[in-house]
């Protein structure tokens, strides 16, 4: 199966983090018809943004990843409570703790929710870059360039004047059920 997935990574367009994606996810899953179909499945379920309830198999990239995504998240919403002058939300069981990428977030607290987006999709994309690079050629190779992949196609869609629309949107959505900012007060009331 590796030398399959060697095969198939020596094929792949270089894609350094914050370029273009060179090939649509598209591309890249017909290119997936040369590797065993059970392994190839794997990497087509590594896509971005995570399924809510996605399963990796134990020690994957994907699995790796998931767990990352989970300390962003969470440290994001911690961010955002914090600010909002309301106590620490718990940590979730099996979500680390990690102080430096605590401190990233929180330097970007302060930016356009855009570029904020930006950033937080360049930090992934660092992190699944160096997992791929600690494992050449194969299959968790494979399985990051997706990830990657699907990463730089929705930050290119934010570029766009209806991805930027509904991300627009989406922002102002939850701004506006934030506790506090008087945009669902009958929530706040029930919460109360």
């Amino acid at each position: 199966m590796e030398s399959a997935f060697c095969y198939f990574c020596l094929q792949l367009p270089a894609f350094a983090v914050g370029a273009p994606p060179p090939v649509p996810v598209e591309d890249f899953d017909r290119r997936l018809r040369t590797v065993p179909d059970a392994a190839a499945r794997y990497v087509r379920s590594c896509g971005f943004p995570l399924l809510p309830g996605a399963v990796f198999p134990w020690g994957s990239a994907g699995s790796r990843f998931k767990a990352y995504e989970d300390q962003i998240r969470y440290e994001v919403a911690r961010h955002r409570s914090l600010k909002a002058g309301r106590s620490e939300p718990p940590r979730p069981r099996g979500v680390a703790g990690d102080g430096a990428l605590r401190g990233q977030i929180e330097a970007m607290g302060g930016l356009d929710p855009l570029k904020r987006e930006h950033g937080l999709g360049e930090m992934r994309s660092r992190y699944l870059a160096r997992m791929e690079a600690a494992h050449p050629l194969s299959r968790e190779a494979a399985a990051c360039y997706r990830f990657r992949l699907a990463i730089a196609w929705r930050e290119a869609a934010l570029g766009h004047p209806e991805g930027l629309r509904l991300f627009r949107e989406a922002v102002d959505g939850l701004e506006c059920r934030a506790p506090g900012s008087g945009g669902d007060r009958a929530e706040e009331e029930r919460d109360a």
